[in-house]
């Protein structure tokens, strides 16, 4: 049991497209934008959220059930037996069964559309008609979500941490004025100064804070202090 991820994620998707429309509009939510359409919540929902898709059968054209083939009057798409029970059932349907029954945009793919100002085929492109979920699952490890998150991954935080405490104990090394130099210099646990600032705070002039942070560095080239850091070189 031990090879089992910890962690198991859920994947909500959306149209990615129709979510940056709306959001250029200054139309933060989906309420929002279904509110300056004059549509439904749920209507626009169901297109942003990818729990339904933006055609209609066109169904004059139809005269056998999609599922089984029995004959039908020209209004339907299914027979009695096969009628989907929920816009969800209805709109896999569709996705199932495109070759044989024929469609168009639906009236609020169109009207979305025209609200953008960008034609239909933009906001639904072939990849997105064709997708058959709205959600996905995965099972990742600690690394793996903070690479999704953005956050760093444990074993780069621990070089990090490594890396901070072999600097600090070559610092330790120098004279304690020197090595405070270096540490306000280059931000090193505190922001990161100015030669004049550090010169107003110690009583030195610019030149010679310049000087000692020189000397500074050039101690800690030396082979003895540098050989802390050679591991990190290709980090």
């Amino acid at each position: 049991m031990t090879d089992i991820k910890p962690f198991r994620l859920l994947l909500r998707l959306k149209n990615n497209r129709l979510v940056h429309a709306r959001e250029e509009l200054g139309l933060m939510t989906q309420h929002a934008a279904a509110d300056a359409m004059g549509m439904s919540d749920s209507a626009y929902g169901r297109l942003e959220n990818m729990r339904g898709i933006p055609l209609r059968a066109i169904a004059t054209e139809v005269m056998s059930c999609c599922v089984c083939g029995k004959q039908l009057n020209p209004i339907a798409i299914t027979c009695t037996e096969h009628i989907p029970k929920s816009e969800e059932e209805r709109s896999q349907l569709l996705r199932d069964h495109a070759d044989v029954v024929p469609l168009k945009w639906s009236q609020y793919a169109l009207q979305i559309s025209a609200h953008y100002g960008l034609p239909p085929e933009h906001f639904w492109p072939d990849e997105v008609l064709l997708m058959r979920t709205s959600q996905a699952v995965a099972e990742i490890d600690l690394d793996e979500l903070a690479v999704l998150s953005g956050l760093p991954s444990p074993s780069t935080s621990a070089e990090h941490l490594a890396l901070s405490s072999d600097v600090n104990r070559m610092l330790e090394t120098l004279d304690p004025q020197q090595s405070m130099i270096i540490r306000r210099r280059f931000g090193l646990g505190c922001k990161a100064e100015t030669l004049a600032s550090i010169g107003d705070t110690v009583g030195l002039s610019s030149e010679r804070i310049r000087a000692l942070e020189a000397r500074g560095l050039r101690l800690l080239r030396h082979p003895s202090r540098s050989k802390f850091l050679r591991m990190y070189a290709a980090v």
